[in-house]
């Protein structure tokens, strides 16, 4: 199916507002949360994750082709659900599920940022980021220098993945 430009940075926008909205409701819970005491932990924790992803809509506005791999993994997602619903921030459940519509969003229109098409629920990692086999981690390190060198990744992306494949 063919987008018209107009109807690609419609969606573009979308996306972005879908971001900048989830930002604000992150950041709100977050509040809440820091003034109260059992749950200060998980309303530090939603804070400072709404801060990180501030600058996403811009990203997206931008059509950045590093954002659909930024999107590919769910563990942040898990990790921060499961820190709401065992601190008592149940309401930050409802936004995870919110983050997730996100993901989608991005990861289905992953050719408006990068020119291909990339399935959300691809089976297959991509080869960047397949675990590295007993002597393999050079030539990982090389594929991920590489994306980084060729701008489809950012540093702060190369660094991340590195430390994925020291296993940190």
């Amino acid at each position: 199916m063919k987008i018209l430009p107009g109807e690609a940075d419609n969606q573009i926008r979308r996306i972005a507002d879908y971001e900048r909205l989830s930002g604000i409701f992150w950041i709100g819970l977050g509040a809440i949360q820091v003034c109260m005491l059992w749950t200060a932990v998980a309303g530090i924790w939603n804070t400072v994750a709404a801060i990180t992803r501030w600058k996403l809509p811009d990203r997206i506005r931008g059509r950045d082709p590093a954002l659909p791999e930024l999107y590919r993994g769910i563990n942040q997602l898990v990790i921060v659900g499961v820190v709401n619903l065992l601190l008592g921030g149940i309401i930050g459940i409802l936004f995870v599920v919110f983050d997730l519509f996100i993901r989608d969003q991005v990861l289905t229109n992953a050719h408006l940022f990068t020119g291909t098409t990339v399935a959300p629920s691809s089976a297959s990692p991509s080869p960047a980021l397949v675990p590295p086999a007993a002597g393999d981690f050079d030539q990982q390190l090389r594929i991920l220098a590489q994306l980084r060198d060729d701008g489809v990744i950012t540093e702060a992306d190369f660094e991340q993945k590195k430390r994925s494949l020291l296993g940190f």
